[in-house]
């Protein structure tokens, strides 16, 4: 692994080091009431905190608890790497939440309405990304702005209002 000058190094916030390492020891908590191995989470935990050091713009968007709890998942998902900018950050979480959450946790699909199941991701993506517009511009949530403004826009005029009803 090449060394990262230290004047592209951040220091993680004592919270958000706490929070990655009590995300893996409760990964490995369920784990173990589920019979399967559990060893190696705090070293994936260790080597995330490493990520993010090295990574000032991951790491920036790591400060908020929400997102720092993601990207554990996303680290972990992804045999402990992380996506290089925060735009395919933001582009992997959304498919991980929109698309393999979805398909993985095989949620009962047949009671959601029928428009709905047929949304392909990338009109899944758009409507959130509508949502989330919205919810910034309603200052209902800020940090997702520097999400949203590394997607190129995406038209889904409609889409909202056919899929609701």
């Amino acid at each position: 692994m090449n060394e990262v000058p230290d004047r592209d190094r951040v220091e993680i916030p004592k919270a958000i080091a706490q929070l990655i390492g009590r995300w893996h020891e409760a990964i490995a908590k369920e784990f173990e009431s589920r019979g399967l191995p559990s060893t190696g989470l705090g070293e994936q935990a260790e080597k995330l905190k490493r990520e993010l050091r090295e990574n000032p713009p991951i790491a920036q968007l790591a400060t908020n608890p929400l997102l720092a709890a993601m990207i554990c998942a996303l680290h972990r998902e992804r045999n402990q790497r992380l996506p290089e900018s925060q735009a395919e950050l933001c582009e992997a979480l959304c498919h991980m939440l929109l698309r393999r959450r979805e398909r993985e946790s095989q949620p009962r699909l047949e009671e959601f309405p029928k428009a709905y199941r047929a949304l392909s991701y990338p009109q899944k993506r758009a409507i959130v990304a509508e949502l989330a517009v919205h919810m910034v511009r309603n200052e209902t949530s800020a940090r997702w702005a520097m999400c949203l403004n590394r997607f190129e826009p995406i038209s889904v005029k409609g889409t909202v209002r056919s899929w609701m009803g």
